[in-house]
């Protein structure tokens, strides 16, 4: 009877403790979520000082979660029946480039909220005097904040060392911004006229000379 019990035992400790076990991917889960969660009190105390609603403190929030919580959610589930996880020699090497596009993609988004500064919002909306910022990581694409959420978002899958959780934030990140920025754009085209044309034409949306 013993060796039944010992065996579920050593499976258990390899799923949660073991060279490819789901434990550090929680510590790396909860650490993120925890400074996402700094990320959006900030912004909420922002907006408050700008007299704002939180209400209307939604914008690109659920998506983005939704992506982290598949992305840790596909770990756990992928760990247990050993599919969709990164293994073998290259997992560290992915990690790590988990960790750098996490890094790369909050610097972009926190660079891109600071050169907006109070025309940054959660929603789609134009600020009074609004203009159009050519400058900071804007001179390159004309969305850096999607594009650094996307970057820390699909890191962060990668971080957990599960390539099926990176894919899948991909597709829904993916999803949302082909809702939202098609909208954001139209209104700012209306709002802004031929200065938002102009910077549209000369300027890529996501990925410098790319995209």
């Amino acid at each position: 009877m013993r060796q039944p019990q010992d065996a579920r035992r050593s499976a258990m400790y390899a799923y949660f403790i073991g060279p490819d076990g789901v434990f550090p991917s929680l510590l790396v889960a909860v650490l993120f979520l925890i400074m996402q969660l700094g990320f959006m009190a900030t912004e909420s105390r922002r907006r408050r000082k700008a007299g704002a609603s939180l209400a209307r403190l939604s914008g690109l929030f659920p998506p983005l979660w939704l992506a982290l919580l598949i992305g840790l959610i596909a770990r756990l589930v992928c760990g247990f029946l050993k599919i969709g996880v990164i293994r073998g020699d290259i997992r560290d090497a992915v990690v790590w480039a988990g960790v750098l596009m996490v890094a790369l993609g909050w610097g972009i988004r926190l660079w891109a909220q600071r050169k907006l500064g109070h025309y940054f919002v959660g929603e789609v909306a134009v600020q009074p005097g609004h203009a159009v910022v050519r400058d900071g990581p804007y001179r390159w694409v004309r969305h850096p904040a999607y594009a650094g959420g996307f970057l820390s978002s699909v890191g962060f899958a990668l971080m957990l060392s599960t390539w099926l959780g990176a894919l899948i934030s991909a597709v829904i990140l993916a999803w949302a911004y082909a809702v939202r920025v098609p909208r954001e754009e139209a209104l700012l085209v209306r709002e802004l006229g031929d200065a938002y044309r102009d910077y549209m034409a000369h300027t890529k949306r996501f990925v410098p000379f790319v995209f």
